[in-house]
């Protein structure tokens, strides 16, 4: 499990990402980029929210199938987001916003 409790808005905090392609279930605040990053593949709490935080993490500890299956679905969602699919993304808004000098 990897755990990003954020109360600061990161617009892209590495860790998540980190944490999706190394397999770990990921759990961050629904705050800044985390929400985007996650893409409805890991588990968002409130941020300031401890005690939603703890349950978040005492049910994923107490059921290894659910922390099987977050956990698989921040690797899948790591593994559709690879650099050649964000580069090509990342050209079209370019491309848009600059026009011909792009």
């Amino acid at each position: 499990m990897v755990v990003v409790p954020s109360r600061w808005p990161d617009p892209c905090p590495l860790t998540v990402l980190e944490g999706m392609a190394a397999g770990a279930a990921v759990v961050g605040s629904e705050i800044g980029g985390i929400p985007e990053m996650l893409r409805g593949a890991g588990t968002l709490v409130p941020p300031g929210d401890p005690q939603t935080l703890a349950e978040v993490l005492e049910a994923l500890a107490a059921d290894d199938a659910l922390l099987e299956r977050t956990a698989a679905a921040c690797l899948a969602a790591a593994k559709a987001r690879d650099w050649s699919r964000v580069r090509g993304e990342l050209g079209a808004v370019l491309g848009q916003t600059l026009g011909e000098r792009w």
